[in-house]
């Protein structure tokens, strides 16, 4: 958990800031518990004292202010509503949020806003927006040398390095960052076997080319995000020699390395284990053939599947057979 650093400047708190931050758009402050990825019970740990206390605060200290009329409207009501309100004004009752919006409010002004009267949107003021921007800014660079420093390592196959830096990151930033992947436990061998295991999907590429593909691979391992999220880790003239898509390249190299982890962690527990897929209408037919079936463990076929006829690669797995 961070420690809160704040005394008589409670600006110095990285969870004050990044409740602050939460505000940099229009934001209904009560909506269903939940608020930048937390919930309010969270909040109170982290901060120390209530969510709300804070907010009041924030709101005396001018940091925050009530959001304008249209910014409200958004926050209020839904497209389906609007589109009514509009009938009931005789106003056209298509087109973008936006334009039902402004239409309302060059219609009936004194009606909008009586209409979101009750309802309490905020957003940061001026002086909000320049503690909330400064903050993200400052957690960024922290992020970014970090992530840095862990590619480095990586590249120079300094495994555990790499991902002890990661993990002490995560341990102090898990709260400012809960977009990020979390994983309590410390590498388990996968992020070498990402960068000297070719999976036979690829078709025998070159070593160069898996290094790349691993780093990224590992890299992915480490931080989650998204399928497209890998190039920013692959050099950018690369292109796989493959028949698939650089990130479709990456998750095989990802996946067969973590086959190849099961395998070793199921294996003198387990005699059978189970190929599965996931269910949905781009199975293929090699891999629909081959999952749901009980292969002995020495005999399981290797995943990603070779003759995957799925554009952007296999996505099989392996759990044991009980």
């Amino acid at each position: 958990m961070l420690q809160p650093l704040f005394g008589t400047d409670w600006t110095q708190s990285p969870a004050h800031l990044l409740l602050l931050s939460g505000f940099l758009q229009p934001c209904q402050e009560y909506k269903q518990g939940w608020f930048n990825g937390h919930g309010w019970d969270e909040w109170k740990e982290e901060l120390r004292e209530s969510p709300h206390k804070v907010i009041e605060r924030m709101i005396a200290d001018g940091l925050l202010v009530r959001a304008d009329l249209a910014s409200r409207l958004s926050e209020a009501f839904k497209v389906p509503e609007l589109k009514e309100m509009s009938k009931a004004h005789g106003l056209p009752a298509t087109g973008k949020k936006g334009n039902l919006i402004a239409n309302l409010i060059i219609h009936d002004t004194p009606g909008m806003e009586q209409a979101t009267a009750n309802v309490t949107i905020l957003v940061c003021s001026e002086r909000g927006v320049e503690l909330a921007s400064r903050f993200q800014d400052e957690q960024k660079a922290i992020y970014d040398r970090v992530e840095s420093e862990v590619l480095s390592l990586i590249k120079a196959h300094h495994f555990k390095e790499a991902d002890k830096i990661a993990y002490q990151y995560k341990m102090a930033c898990n709260f400012v960052r809960p977009d990020s992947m979390f994983r309590p436990m410390p590498d388990d061998g996968r992020l070498e076997l990402m960068m000297t295991r070719s999976p036979k999907a690829l078709g025998g590429i070159g070593k160069t080319e898996l290094e790349y593909l691993g780093i990224a691979a590992a890299m992915f391992w480490i931080w989650g995000g998204a399928r497209k999220d890998v190039h920013r880790w692959l050099p950018t003239d690369f292109q796989s020699t493959s028949r698939y898509k650089n990130e479709s390249a990456v998750m095989l190299v990802f996946g067969h390395a973590t086959f190849l982890k099961d395998i070793h962690q199921m294996r003198g527990m387990f005699k059978k284990v189970e190929i599965t897929t996931v269910n949905d209408g781009l199975v293929c037919p090699v891999c629909r053939e081959a999952a749901h079936k009980e292969y002995d463990i020495e005999r399981v076929p290797e995943l990603p599947h070779a003759g995957c006829m799925n554009a952007e690669g296999c996505r099989c797995g392996v759990i044991a057979a009980i």
